[in-house]
């Protein structure tokens, strides 16, 4: 019995011992996973349109991880990004770049962003031309062309360039580009017919050189629109031969005939085919006709090399009312000027201009520079136009050959000698040989 009621309490104990232990912890529940994001706050459309020229735009931007940036497809060269990669933030930014559009072609591509394993795109599309750069037709070229001949005659000075409009959009000629639109123009309107009007000219752009003006020896003072086609002709075959750079001069009959001239002359011609419908057989072939720029009043002035003189000046209105006393009409009044400093004026001899009109004038002495300085200051307070001619290599009788500065007078619609640096000179007649003296340039104000 004893036995027995120790081994039922023993149960009993070992029961409630069992009854008392704690019950098994919890597991803790997995934090909640913040996936990466990117939100794009500019555009807000995920969109960018560009014209056909070169641009820029900001791409604005949030996000929560590293990420990067770049073009596809990868072989769309007129695209591009920067920066390429960066981390995470708020207010990042990339920047995309196209170049401009040259083609008709509309272009295509996409801004694509990867972060974390996710990406997001920005579409990116920039115009088409409607019509190629520097592609115009002739009715549109004509107007503009011509009209550079009414801006020179201003100032005797080219316009740098021309505006032109290609079917709305901008495009600036300079001067060698309208250059080789008159060379193109020029060349199918002397064929006679109307396909100018709307054959498109493409223009290759080329450059004018960088000293147009200083090669001058082509003397005569008309030229064939015939040699003018030719002389262009010579320099678009060199430009596109030197790298697109027309030359500063062509030689024509063994002179130079200067790349300015050159401009001058085919926006002369435009001019004139534009007001008549028609090509002239010859035109004026100096930069300047000279018979313009001068104002012939109490304020103006006469440039004469480093010196201004005023053609109010009291000591030229002095000496122009003592030479045209009593002279009525242009010719008397400009042989009157021709021999009062002939006949009143002494011969220096020295280099370039060193006295200017007033001081010759007021000391009746001077070298040939000088002297002209004086009778074209007296002539154009007189309201005569007068022009500065250079003859490097003036022949005389003797023989001996020297270089000469004299002025013409322009006088019922003809250009009169007028060189007073030797006494046995004549109106319109000096004493060396004109027809073997070579001519370097003729000259509104003289440039030495």
């Amino acid at each position: 019995m004893t036995v027995f009621a120790m081994t039922a309490l023993m149960a009993v104990v070992s029961c409630g011992k069992s009854a008392e232990e704690p019950a098994p912890t919890p597991e803790p529940e997995p934090e909640p996973v913040v996936e990466a994001s990117l939100v794009i706050s500019s555009p807000t459309n995920n969109t960018i349109s560009f014209s056909v020229n070169r641009g820029t735009a900001d791409v604005v931007f949030s996000c929560t991880d590293a990420w990067t940036a770049k073009i596809e497809p990868e072989d769309a060269k007129w695209v591009s990004v920067y920066p390429h990669s960066g981390v995470a933030g708020d207010d990042k930014k990339v920047t995309v770049t196209v170049r401009d559009n040259e083609t008709t072609d509309a272009y295509a591509a996409k801004l694509v962003f990867s972060y974390s394993d996710k990406k997001i795109e920005v579409s990116v599309a920039q115009e088409g031309l409607k019509r190629l750069r520097y592609n115009y037709t002739g009715a549109e070229l004509l107007p503009k062309l011509a009209a550079t001949y009414e801006e020179f005659l201003k100032d005797d000075l080219m316009p740098k360039s021309v505006e032109m409009d290609n079917m709305g959009l901008a495009e600036t000629l300079i001067q060698g580009y309208y250059y080789e639109a008159m060379c193109l123009l020029l060349e199918d309107i002397a064929k006679g017919d109307d396909a100018w009007k709307t054959k498109t000219y493409a223009l290759t752009r080329c450059i004018a050189p960088g000293s147009g003006s200083q090669y001058e020896t082509f003397a005569p003072d008309s030229v064939t629109v015939e040699r003018v086609l030719w002389v262009n002709d010579k320099q678009y075959t060199y430009a596109k031969g030197h790298s697109k750079v027309f030359a500063n001069y062509c030689t024509v009959d063994g002179t130079y005939f200067s790349f300015t001239r050159s401009l001058v002359v085919c926006a002369r011609i435009l001019h004139e085919f534009q007001q008549t419908g028609k090509l002239p057989e010859k035109v004026l072939s100096w930069q300047s006709d000279f018979l313009h720029g001068i104002t012939y009043d109490s304020g103006a002035s006469s440039y004469i090399g480093a010196s201004t003189c005023s053609l109010a000046d009291p000591v030229v209105v002095a000496a122009r009312d003592e030479a045209i006393k009593g002279k009525t009409t242009t010719r008397e009044k400009a042989e009157a000027i021709f021999y009062f400093a002939r006949d009143n004026w002494e011969w220096l001899n020295y280099e370039n201009s060193r006295k200017g009109a007033v001081t010759v004038i007021k000391g009746k002495d001077g070298n040939c520079c000088d002297m002209t300085h004086g009778i074209i200051a007296i002539a154009r307070s007189a309201g005569i136009h007068a022009r500065y001619v250079h003859g490097p290599k003036t022949v005389y009788p003797s023989g001996s050959i020297w270089g000469h500065v004299w002025p013409e007078l322009y006088v019922d619609g003809v250009w009169y000698i007028c060189d007073a640096s030797n006494n046995a000179s004549e109106f319109g007649t000096p004493t060396w040989n004109q027809e073997k003296t070579e001519i370097r340039g003729k000259y509104k104000d003289l440039p030495f």
